[in-house]
């Protein structure tokens, strides 16, 4: 932790300011934090990986959340979804770039009317001379442009299915989005047109998509909590800052217990969402299930980053008002912390059904 930490202090905050405000991706420093290993944080050694674990990555993901980059969290999941059903050729094409950062990956997942329900994808291939024809558009791409290589789902004769679609390959189509938030990852309308794509390309079996897609969904989900406990702390950290130095009449702002109580309930809030983000961690090295335990991180993370970013206006005022700060920025990034990985409202449903299933629960069909 002191390494990455020290690594993300050090950098040039202006930079990262600029490209935020552009919603550009850092090439820059994703190329410095992909020399030191970090980028293949969790990818084995015979791939150019550390070979280490959720425990480590979820470090790293909450360190660079304190700049809000949290461009790890794609590359963890394009990582992991060929670790676990790519083929051999597909190992050796793509693993050793995702994890030197020669590679960028994106999922191709949401369309304009397609959100979580997949099985109404319209995004469509047909087998055609060994190859698969794609068209359609999908929605919301983080990276849609930027990457490599875009783990696209689509749909076949026999349902759900994933490609693994270079970038440069014809037929494919960018539009960049304006997001409010988590701008240094830029979003995209991906548009596929008669885009040939061979079948060698195809990622696990015809048909299993969904499968495809919650393999790696849990340790996703858990990269996205770590961010916001990142940004949460910054947030923190920053009114902190403000209120042991502001002075008001002959007190500083950090002398009002009213200030003080809030500084409390936020701590209290973060060390409850980073202890239960490391225990789901935890189970994950340790082989253990932890999708009730991933979801009430990610519960847990959006409600702190929310009150941290929110609670800021209390403590330091109208010097949070300006854009030459960085609280607008964690206001965005929480809003959007909302929607990624899964809503607060899914994640009840999720935790709910969990523990409802302990009891012997069955859902009406």
């Amino acid at each position: 932790k002191t390494e990455v930490a020290a690594f993300v202090e050090g950098w040039d905050k202006d930079q990262i300011k600029a490209c935020e405000r552009a919603s550009e991706f850092p090439y820059e420093l994703y190329r410095e934090l992909s020399k030191r290993g970090w980028a293949g944080v969790m990818v084995p050694p015979e791939f150019g990986g550390l070979g280490l674990g959720a425990m480590e990555m979820a470090i790293i993901t909450e360190e660079f959340g304190l700049i809000g980059f949290s461009g790890l969290a794609l590359t963890l999941h394009g990582q992991r979804t060929l670790l676990k059903l790519g083929t051999p050729a597909q190992q050796a094409k793509y693993l050793p770039k995702l994890t030197s950062g020669e590679l960028l990956s994106a999922i191709v997942v949401s369309e304009p009317d397609v959100g979580s329900s997949l099985k109404h994808m319209k995004t469509r291939a047909e087998k055609k001379e060994g190859h698969y024809i794609v068209n359609g558009m999908k929605h919301h791409i983080t990276l849609g442009a930027e990457a490599g290589l875009l783990i696209t789902f689509v749909m076949t004769d026999k349902g759900l299915t994933t490609l693994l679609i270079d970038k440069a390959t014809p037929g494919i189509r960018t539009r960049k989005l304006d997001a409010i938030g988590w701008c240094l990852e830029p979003h995209y309308e991906v548009t596929f047109e008669d885009c040939r794509v061979p079948e060698s390309q195809l990622l696990g079996m015809e048909g299993q998509g969904l499968q495809t897609f919650f393999v790696s969904f849990n340790l996703t989900r858990l990269c996205n909590a770590s961010h916001l406990i990142g940004v949460a702390r910054s947030a923190l950290r920053d009114s902190i800052e403000y209120a042991v130095k502001r002075t008001v009449g002959d007190n500083k702002v950090a002398d009002f217990q009213g200030i003080q109580w809030i500084i409390a309930e936020l701590a209290v809030k973060l060390e409850t969402a980073s202890l239960v983000r490391f225990k789901a961690a935890w189970m994950e090295d340790a082989g253990l299930k932890h999708e009730k335990e991933t979801a009430m991180a990610k519960l847990l993370a959006v409600e702190v980053v929310d009150a941290a970013a929110n609670k800021a206006f209390s403590i330091v005022g109208g010097y949070a008002a300006y854009r030459t700060t960085s609280f607008e920025r964690y206001l965005r990034d929480a809003k959007i912390g909302h929607v990624t990985g899964g809503s607060p409202e899914v994640m009840k449903n999720n935790i709910a059904r969990q523990i409802l299933r302990e009891y012997g629960y069955k859902p009406p069909k």
